[in-house]
């Protein structure tokens, strides 16, 4: 009697063991209590981490499911919005129950001052999304493509480097900017506009708590017709350099400088400044807002930066320098769509986080002869790239737990997998993982200001 009770219990608990295995589905996600979720805006940079091993982090396997809504922005841009629900695991402080992590990637910015003045930004709407289980990786939108978003006030945001970077000129946008960036009428409220175009005050920034989490590696990505007509240059100075298996065009960062620069003649005839055979010349770059395009702004042309080093250039922006037939900017919501951007005719150049794979046939740029690798990064002789932090206001309870867990595990080697994602210095990292870890910081490129741990 007591063998037969004993298998009983048994195969109950692994009865049980499997239900909690189960991947999570919609009815969950809907169910899941305010107590135990967390609204993520920002950066659209980190969105394989954060939507892959980030969240994989903090999850039971097997129980997590992701449902994607895509909203209609400008021509040839969606917005993406993303709904996570999973049983969490001991790291996300809330072991066994369901969580939910509501991610809204519209650009480091929205992950700043919203956060910060308490603005409501749109959110993934379960009511268009399917019965049932998601995607249990992110490949698709698998809920109705609408403009019909939920209006939230984010809990936590994510941005590609400091709050007192992206929370200023030039990298807060207009009103008329965010109406041309995002399009379609009731995406961003009127009430948000208005108070996101304003930069943020010294008293503002003070006040919104910051944590460094880790590196993020950038790169300049060119298309097919770009690279090859790049390594086939003649001259002195050498076209191409051969990191482990891989061939890339070499650029000075004084060229790429050069292309981007607003106003700047030469780059309205990037054949002359290349010395490239003549063709149309596109950049693919991001929007206002965004902190891909911020990273940029300050690596390239030290916008903002020190006062003491000669003043700063802005970017070459739509509005400005689209008005010659050589040289087209396209704004991007996305990084995702300034991929697609790529692939439009001539030649093209674009500024992506270097897990995003480049055109067919195309491939990152070398700077000053030094590819975008990880190992290049530590050891500190590839410098584009960026120290993420995330933000937040007092949070308490679930929201709480949820956030030092995510924030926990988003700073350790638990990102290594993701091809842009890196330690910072001083984190402990196991044995096996120190490749995946900075030895120096972007603090020269930060306008001073760095987040540490």
């Amino acid at each position: 009697m007591f063998k037969k009770c004993a298998l009983a219990a048994a195969v109950g608990l692994l009865a049980t063991g499997a239900v909690h295995a189960q991947q999570r589905t919609l009815a969950d996600l809907a169910a899941v209590p305010a107590s135990n979720t967390l609204f993520i805006s920002g950066a659209t940079a980190p969105r394989d981490l954060l939507v892959g091993a980030g969240t994989n982090s903090i999850c039971n396997a097997g129980t997590k499911s992701i449902f994607r809504q895509g909203i209609p922005g400008t021509p040839g841009n969606t917005i993406r919005l993303y709904g996570i629900v999973c049983q969490g695991n001991a790291a996300s402080g809330l072991s066994g129950q369901n969580i939910a992590i509501y991610y809204s990637p519209l650009g480091s910015g929205w992950g700043v001052s919203p956060v910060r003045r308490g603005l409501q930004l749109p959110r993934l709407n379960t009511a268009s999304c399917p019965a049932g289980v998601g995607n249990a990786t992110d490949t698709g939108e698998n809920c109705t493509l609408n403009d019909t978003a939920v209006q939230a006030v984010p809990d936590v945001g994510v941005s590609d480097l400091s709050k007192n970077v992206v929370g200023v000129s030039p990298n807060v946008p207009t009103v008329s900017e965010i109406d041309a960036e995002f399009g379609a009428s009731g995406i961003i409220t009127t009430a948000t506009k208005n108070s996101f175009a304003l930069p943020m005050s010294s008293s503002e920034l003070s006040s919104l708590t910051e944590n460094a989490t880790g590196g993020t590696v950038f790169a300049v990505t060119l298309n097919a017709a770009l690279r090859n007509a790049l390594i086939a240059r003649t001259g002195i100075y050498p076209t191409s350099v051969v990191d482990g298996a891989t061939t890339y065009a070499t650029l000075s960062k004084a060229e790429i400088a050069g292309l981007f620069q607003s106003g700047n003649a030469a780059a309205v005839n990037p054949a002359a400044l290349l010395g490239i055979p003549a063709g149309d010349f596109g950049v693919c770059r991001r929007l206002t807002g965004s902190g891909t395009q911020a990273v940029a702004n300050q690596y390239f042309l030290n916008n903002p930066g020190s006062s003491s080093v000669g003043g700063s250039f802005d970017f070459a922006s739509f509005a400005n320098d689209d008005n010659a037939p050589t040289y087209a900017v396209v704004e991007n919501i996305a990084s995702s769509d300034v991929n697609t951007c790529m692939g439009g005719s001539g030649y093209r150049m674009g500024i992506v986080s270097i897990e995003n794979a480049p055109p067919a046939g195309g491939g990152f740029a070398a700077i000053n002869g030094v590819a975008p690798t990880k190992a290049n990064v530590r050891n500190g002789v590839y410098d584009y790239y960026s120290e993420q932090v995330l933000t937040r206001n007092t949070l308490s309870g679930g929201k709480l737990s949820l956030f030092t867990g995510l924030d926990t595990q988003l700073s350790s080697s638990a990102v290594c997998s993701n091809a842009a994602a890196m330690v910072l210095p001083g984190v402990t990292v196991p044995a096996g993982s120190e490749a995946c870890q900075m030895r120096s910081s972007r603090v020269g490129n930060q306008a001073g200001v760095n987040a540490r741990r």
